[in-house]
């Protein structure tokens, strides 16, 4: 947007991220705490209940670094917390020092990097609590920045251009490594962040920078881009259905299998549904004021579809001369995108 327009609008930015998170998450909540509050135990009612108002507010983070609420059901949307701090100061950092280049940037970056290191040195050092070392966004910040300053020197031509796939490949086995055998409780997992964010740097600037390689391309394979795609609605849903299927069933040994692949199944169909008709038409409408129209336009398109298609099959059952409809017919702009600017002028990065 800085080489686009010479500027960095917050207010759209805001916006995309609003529209881009807001909605599914919205509806997350509402359905968790709802069948929390019918089938959940009742000890937990009451930090569910809090965690969906927490989640909601992108304020779980703080809850869970101090010990407020454990967010109950909820309790993954902590990271979601921290994702959002990131969104409130990055554009802010970007407006003040991409207008002057990005090494200027990039040294800003790295410094915000540094604080937040040393925040977490600081706490360690200290005596803080595992929780507020892990869950508060002051002292997670660094993940986050690592990544920035990855693209930023990548884009200044800091880094190889080629780097060799077996760096890529080396990285994702300690990644491997790090998440099956190094023990959470340990005090490698708590104090080895560094290895672990030069391995996932080193893993994506490897993938990306080599495009063609085996790896990227698999990747990039029409089936897991969907999955992507869905990602944010799976990473929502998954660990309330865990919770569910947990609660509901106890058994050991295969059925235990059985309904993991379910909680996966559910998962990913919840993020489809929800990525179809509730995500997809809030975030492409107009870049005006929030409104459910693109929603229920869309909605009455689809039933107006279904009927057409109930009534082709009757005529054409009936020898009817009524022509079929395609399955494969194209949804029509809703009214609110039609009055929307161009494609090419809107901001690109959503």
């Amino acid at each position: 947007e800085v080489d686009e327009t010479g500027r960095v609008s917050l207010k759209e930015f805001y916006l995309r991220r609003l529209r881009r998170l807001t909605p599914a998450l919205v509806l997350c909540v509402l359905v968790v705490v709802q069948a929390f509050l019918v089938i959940g135990a009742a000890p937990d009612k009451h930090d569910t209940a809090v965690g969906g108002l927490l989640a909601a507010t992108y304020t779980g983070s703080w809850a869970k670094a101090f010990g407020f609420s454990s967010l109950g059901w909820l309790a993954h949307t902590w990271s979601l917390s921290v994702e959002e701090h990131f969104y409130l100061f990055w554009p802010l950092l970007v407006r003040r020092f991409a207008r002057k280049s990005v090494d200027a940037l990039l040294v800003a970056t790295g410094g915000l990097f540094a604080l937040s290191s040393a925040v977490w040195l600081i706490g360690h050092a200290r005596g803080w609590s595992v929780e507020r070392l892990v869950f508060a966004p002051d002292t997670r910040a660094k993940d986050i920045l690592a990544g920035c300053i990855l693209a930023l020197a990548m884009e200044r031509g800091l880094l190889a251009r080629r780097p060799p796939v077996a760096t890529g490949a080396v990285a994702l086995g300690v990644l491997a490594v790090w998440s099956t055998a190094v023990p959470k409780e340990s005090v490698l997992y708590l104090v080895g962040w560094p290895i672990v964010l030069v391995a996932a740097c080193a893993a994506v600037w490897t993938l990306v920078a080599n495009d063609a390689s085996v790896i990227s391309q698999a990747l990039a394979r029409p089936r897991l881009v969907w999955v992507g795609k869905r990602s944010y609605g799976i990473y929502l849903w998954h660990y309330p259905l865990t919770l569910l299927n947990a609660t509901v069933i106890s058994s050991p040994g295969p059925v235990r299998l059985l309904v993991a692949l379910a909680t996966t199944s559910g998962a990913v169909a919840l993020a489809a549904w929800s990525y179809r008709f509730v995500e997809q038409p809030l975030r492409d409408q107009a870049y005006g004021p929030l409104s459910l129209e693109p929603l229920r336009d869309h909605t009455h398109h689809m039933l107006r579809r279904r009927r057409s298609i109930r009534t082709s099959a009757a005529g054409n059952t009936s020898g009817s001369s009524i022509p079929s409809v395609s399955r494969r017919t194209t949804y029509p702009v809703t009214p609110a995108v039609s009055i929307a600017k161009p494609l090419a002028q809107r901001p690109s990065n959503r």
